[in-house]
């Protein structure tokens, strides 16, 4: 050390400087060992002391620098494993994600691969639904030009009514005698009264239910040709 090679430098200085003067007659003496006084030695001792107490500062900064330096490297290894625990949390919380999104995109393509199906499906349907909305239409059309054909030849509704009234019933020759006779003709009047009131009753029952029940045939021939028995009109 610096202050040690100073201290014994002037250690050498102070010895040199205090050892007694020899003599003439001293320096002819072979061997001899020179003479130190105790105020040498005390010098001496304090020059070592004050090196040691040099060397022993000099060793205590240089083992706080050290603690220092690893104080601060424990710090820096500790914020490390902090944040190698936080990416190892951060990776599993990752994979976890992935593996969620992996199987939310299976579930995806399955619902694609089933929303597919049913749109084919319903392309179909729609297709044979054209098919029979064509079919039933030109039927309709057939229908119609045979209702009104029939329509125009079945007979007016007077003519009808005329045809199918009954004939009455003859009425006697002769004046009924006695209240015997006379009670069987009120008898005979009212039965021709009422097949008159009751042909009339029929014939505008009729008239009411014509149009209805054409359209009930119409429907009933319709509903023929519906899905079920869509091959032609019936015969």
């Amino acid at each position: 050390m610096p202050s040690h090679h100073r201290s014994s430098a002037n250690t050498g200085r102070r010895t040199h400087s205090n050892s007694p003067r020899q003599s003439p007659g001293s320096s002819c003496r072979l061997g001899a060992a020179p003479a130190y006084a105790p105020t040498d030695l005390i010098y001496a001792a304090q020059d070592y002391e004050e090196t040691l107490l040099d060397e022993l500062k000099d060793k205590n900064t240089e083992l706080n620098k050290a603690n220092s330096e690893r104080d601060r490297y424990q710090h820096l290894y500790e914020l490390a494993n902090k944040k190698l625990s936080e990416s190892h949390a951060a990776k599993e919380d990752l994979r976890a994600q992935v593996q969620g999104l992996r199987e939310d995109n299976a579930l995806l393509k399955e619902r694609l691969e089933d929303m597919r199906e049913e749109i084919g499906q319903l392309a179909y349907e729609n297709e044979a639904w054209d098919k029979n909305y064509t079919v039933l239409e030109k039927n309709y059309t057939e229908l119609a030009a045979h209702y009104n054909a029939v329509a125009a030849s079945a007979p007016s509704s007077s003519s009808y009514r005329g045809a199918t009234k009954l004939p009455e019933r003859p009425k006697p020759s002769h004046k009924p005698s006695g209240s015997k006779e006379h009670r069987e003709h009120r008898e005979h009047r009212r039965s021709d009264k009422e097949s008159k009131d009751q042909r009339d009753r029929l014939s505008r029952r009729f008239e009411e239910k014509r149009p209805t029940s054409s359209r009930s045939r119409r429907a009933s021939f319709i509903e023929a040709w519906g899905p079920a028995g869509a091959g032609g009109p019936a015969p």
